[in-house]
């Protein structure tokens, strides 16, 4: 198939071309010599002509964009935000002495929406990336046609320059990540049990130690009592953090980096990522997984999560908190299994992210014709549908589960979504 559609790109007659050349061949020799009509002469030969001068023209102005192209670059790596457009630096020669050719190129690799600007005699590149992700070169594939639809020539053009394409934090500014509550370490005795100090008291019960038997008490009301220990309380000494790869899982990213970046996940941290083994510790080490994470396929999201919380050892002093995106996919089974698994020692939090949730599909048929595109009104129904479900399955996986929304900057419990729903 790539041959084949090299192939394609290659030949210069589209088939709009083809149709005109052999009308006008056939309308020239059959019935404008063999016939002798006037008529069809004149229109067979201009037609013959403009196909004949716009085949020439697309190909001289493709040989002629493919050499400059051929060792043109950009100096320096290219690093861009995903869902900001911004300008490469990446340009090529305008076709001014052909006004009737255009020359437009769209990116193979990495993936990003390319508009081509004209500045001058040259033409300048102003991208979008739509996906996070490291990369060594950027694969062109560039169009040279006709104004007329006669003839169209495509070819590629690589370009040895690193693309480094980080996840869009959006509103997103700060993230409070409330850390969670563990067994106390205030020790009544170093050989003690974690348990806080002995202040409460209680009756005497079959099994107590009798050395915890206050006495002074019993002297006074001859009643056995026992001091009893308290639930003593303190902050998890250690968060592990985790990114799930999948489907629309660019907001999960964008929240894990504010979170990696603001602190949000305390002083002591381990952060994961699909499609990497090995957790990071700095912010550095955890920006890069998220970016390479970008290169996950959707369908196997969430597979390193079950090894990661095995390695991170979590126990009563850990707390877990997983990114996941707001889209249901195959990574929903794979987290659950992973949490049920090793989420038994500490408390785990789920944060579904998603973009703006606050928008809201028009409903009846007569305003959705009216007001807004079919195509979008059934996007947003398949959004807030999608976000419900995954919300349903994960607050059966017996952790806390808050929803980030990336455009509009907040994080809001889960019950938010229920009341949206119901209103």
């Amino acid at each position: 198939m790539p041959l084949l559609r090299r192939l394609i790109d290659a030949w210069p007659l589209s088939p709009g071309g083809l149709l005109v050349l052999g009308l006008s061949a056939v309308g020239l020799v059959r019935y404008g010599l063999g016939h002798r009509d006037l008529v069809l002469l004149v229109v067979a030969g201009v037609g013959l002509f403009v196909a004949t001068i716009a085949l020439l023209a697309v190909v001289g102005t493709a040989l002629f964009t493919w050499a400059a192209l051929r060792h043109a670059g950009s100096e320096g790596p290219l690093e861009r935000e995903t869902g900001l457009a911004a300008r490469t630096g990446f340009t090529a020669p305008h076709p001014w002495f052909v006004p009737f050719v255009a020359v437009e190129w769209t990116w193979e690799s990495p993936d990003a929406d390319v508009v081509v600007e004209r500045d001058g005699a040259r033409l300048h590149e102003r991208v979008t990336p739509r996906r996070r992700g490291d990369h060594d070169a950027i694969v062109r594939r560039v169009v040279v046609a006709d104004l007329f639809g006669v003839s169209r020539v495509a070819f590629r053009v690589r370009e040895g320059r690193r693309a480094r394409f980080v996840p869009s934090t959006g509103r997103l500014e700060q993230m409070q990540v409330v850390q969670g509550m563990a067994g106390g370490d205030a020790l009544s005795h170093p050989d003690g049990p974690p348990a806080g100090d002995r202040l409460d008291m209680r009756r005497y019960g079959d099994g107590d130690p009798i050395r915890f038997v206050l006495w002074k008490v019993f002297a006074r009301t001859r009643q056995l009592v026992i001091r009893n220990p308290e639930n003593a309380l303190s902050p998890v000494s250690q968060t592990v953090a985790y990114l799930v790869a999948g489907r629309g899982d660019e907001a999960a990213a964008g929240a894990a980096r504010v979170a990696v970046r603001c602190g949000a996940l305390g002083g002591d941290w381990t952060f994961g990522a699909d499609g990497h083994g090995q957790p990071a510790t700095t912010a550095a080490g955890a920006m890069e997984l998220i970016v390479r994470s970008g290169s996950v396929a959707p369908e196997a999201g969430g597979e390193g999560l079950a090894r990661f919380l095995e390695q991170a050892e979590r126990g009563t002093s850990r707390r877990a908190v997983v990114f996941v995106p707001g889209t249901p996919g195959p990574w929903i089974e794979r987290v659950l299994a992973a949490t049920r698994a090793g989420g038994r020692g500490g408390t785990l939090d789920f944060m579904v992210c998603a973009d703006d949730l606050d928008r809201r599909p028009v409903d009846g048929p007569v305003k959705r014709l009216l007001l807004v595109g079919a195509p979008e009104d059934a996007e947003l129904h398949a959004t807030a549908a999608g976000l419900r479900a995954v919300v349903a399955a994960l607050e059966g996986g017996g952790g806390r589960v808050l929803l980030v929304d990336r455009a509009g900057g907040r994080v809001v419990p889960a019950t938010a979504l229920r009341a949206r729903s119901a209103g």
